[in-house]
């Protein structure tokens, strides 16, 4: 299977989720119902800190790749989570296990009344504007062309760090930077 952003590119740096059938499925790291961003469009990965000081990693999804919601969450289901990072890109201050990964989609809140059909993947039975609503509402061309907000849709706290080189290693100083932050830098060769 081949991404619908492409395939990934020799010297490229990636955070990354794999699959497993002895993981937890996707719908347990939806974020139900998003939540709105209002900060700025992300081309780039931006850092965050909570309310405790804990640093997490904002990264964006192009929707001239992934139109919808779905179309990425249906992904990654199917082959994990594999988003690039600037070459120049540094986890300083991201804590292993407790930094999360949060993906932003700009078509994730629907900014417009809608009813529709569809079962809660998170299981919930209350009434609320539930991420299910996404499947129904990007398969019907009425709504294709109404308002949508970015939001936060998937979070992970386990998450990896892969460099694509075909002779199976990375630059020293930039595994080392990953290495002084707590976190390994896997060579893939692709």
């Amino acid at each position: 299977m081949t991404r619908l952003c492409g395939d990934r590119v020799e010297g490229g740096v990636y955070v990354a989720i794999g699959t497993s059938d002895f993981g937890l499925p996707i719908e347990h790291f939806m974020v139900d119902p998003p939540i709105p961003w209002k900060g700025p469009q992300l081309r780039a990965p931006m850092m965050v800190s909570d309310s405790k000081g804990v640093k997490h990693i904002l990264l964006g999804i192009g929707k001239n790749f992934y139109p919808t919601v779905p179309s990425f969450i249906d992904e990654a289901r199917a082959m994990g989570v594999s988003k690039r990072l600037p070459r120049d890109f540094k986890p300083e201050g991201l804590i292993p296990g407790q930094s999360k990964l949060i993906l932003v989609h700009p078509k994730a809140v629907p900014q417009f009344p809608y009813k529709v059909e569809y079962k809660c993947p998170k299981g919930k039975t209350e009434d609320h504007q539930c991420i299910g609503a996404l499947w129904p509402l990007s398969k019907d061309e009425k709504y294709a062309s109404k308002e949508y907000g970015a939001g936060f849709i998937l979070q992970f706290r386990t998450y990896h760090f892969e460099y694509i080189n075909g002779k199976g290693e990375a630059p020293k100083d930039l595994a080392e930077s990953y290495k002084k932050n707590g976190y390994d830098l896997h060579v893939c060769e692709e």
